[in-house]
């Protein structure tokens, strides 16, 4: 399959270990990836990142039978989506967001590309609501 979402276990950096520790998960990012690539929101570069090597024993993968095109379609469309570092705070800090439209942060902009490929698992709640493992559990129906 094309298409998978994957989750970053902490790769030992003090961000990495408070937001593990905060959302009561072993991850701490999440990102699309389409034939190889990943694409996700990172906000050390307040955007859209792409990474082509993923080192093993750090990510979890979980294969989606999303459109791969589709998937490329509101990646292209979104590209300059900047990283909401509000809502992150917000999230990790258990209070709430300011479900900004024109930023994202990576778990919310893996949910909003789940919408827009018509994936039924995440109708009805808000995209900013989600963390990582929220959204591993959809996917697999285990808790990380």
């Amino acid at each position: 399959m094309s298409v998978q979402v994957a989750f970053q276990k902490s790769d030992g950096s003090l961000i990495h270990k408070l937001i593990c520790w905060w959302t009561k998960s072993e991850f701490a990012h999440c990102e699309v990836v389409v034939d190889g690539i990943g694409y996700g929101m990172k906000g050390s570069i307040d955007g859209l990142h792409t990474r082509k090597e993923f080192l093993s024993w750090q990510w979890d993968f979980v294969a989606v039978d999303w459109d791969k095109y589709q998937v490329l379609k509101f990646i292209d469309q979104n590209k300059d989506t900047k990283y909401d570092f509000s809502n992150f705070r917000a999230r990790v800090g258990r209070l709430f967001g300011d479900d900004n439209p024109l930023k994202d942060d990576c778990a919310e902009w893996v949910v909003l590309i789940a919408a827009h490929c018509h994936d039924a698992r995440f109708h009805g709640r808000n995209p900013s609501k989600y963390k990582p493992a929220d959204i591993y559990q959809k996917l697999t129906g285990k808790r990380k």
